[in-house]
């Protein structure tokens, strides 16, 4: 006699449960990772648009800032010296807005040359 046969065993239901909670486990935690990748997408984006928006508003600064400037470029011959020079001129007001070299550095060198020229005769 077979005694095995006619003892039904609880294991067949035991397993059951155990799958249809490790489903549920799955489940959950592709949601949670789901929820977590969703979020730092969210928070990447939005770092994103708030880089682009610096960067934008840098530009829009620097090029209010590099508004073209508009300047005459003159040369200019040096009476004692007999050399030449520039001056950067303001076209709207004729302001002298740079000298190179500076006008009165010329003159100081013209001085002193014509200093030195007292100094030692080089007319011979």
């Amino acid at each position: 006699m077979n005694v095995n046969n006619n003892i039904t065993h609880p294991e067949p239901a035991l397993h059951k449960n155990r799958i249809h909670q490790d489903i549920h486990r799955v489940q959950t935690n592709a949601e949670r990772r789901n929820e977590a990748t969703h979020s730092k997408q969210t928070a990447v984006s939005h770092d994103t648009v708030k880089q682009k928006q610096d960067v934008k508003t840098a530009v829009d600064k620097l090029n209010e800032f590099n508004d073209p400037v508009y300047t005459n470029v003159k040369f200019v011959m040096h009476d004692e010296l007999e050399k030449y020079y520039v001056k950067v001129v303001d076209p709207k007001t004729d302001e002298v807005i740079r000298e190179i070299p500076p006008e009165k550095m010329l003159d100081i060198y013209a001085q002193i040359a014509d200093y030195m020229g007292l100094l030692v005769d080089e007319k011979v």
